[in-house]
């Protein structure tokens, strides 16, 4: 048979299922690809790289940091909510990504400071 020739015409339910298909894999691949961003983007703001600490980033990012944190926590409530009961494997990893975040302080002027870390917690 060449590629020429006709093809054979696809049915309505083919059509459909080709359709449904897609549907319902955008929200899957949609979940799986906000997780990345976002784990992404808390790795890159509480984790060092080299010799820039995360007070470094925030010191940096200055009276915009507060807003930073504000949509980042948002963004968790939204990923967390819609994976939970149905991927449970985000959810475990999303947990695991904000236990390595330090205690911070929010200022009134924007600028988010880690808060210190006392000799008993360092034990």
């Amino acid at each position: 048979m060449s590629i020429l020739n006709p093809q054979p015409e696809v049915t309505k339910a083919e059509r459909v299922k080709r359709l449904t298909d897609d549907i319902v894999e955008t929200p899957r691949d949609t979940a799986e690809q906000l997780f990345q961003q976002w784990d992404h983007a808390v790795r890159m703001l509480w984790s060092t790289q080299g010799d820039i600490t995360p007070a470094d980033k925030l010191a940096a990012i200055g009276t915009d940091a507060a807003e930073l944190i504000t949509m980042s926590r948002a963004l968790t409530v939204f990923l967390t909510t819609i994976c939970t009961g149905k991927r449970d494997d985000l959810v475990a990893k999303i947990d695991a990504r904000l236990a390595t975040i330090p205690a911070f302080t929010t200022n009134k002027d924007g600028t988010v400071t880690i808060d210190p870390v006392s000799p008993l917690q360092q034990e």
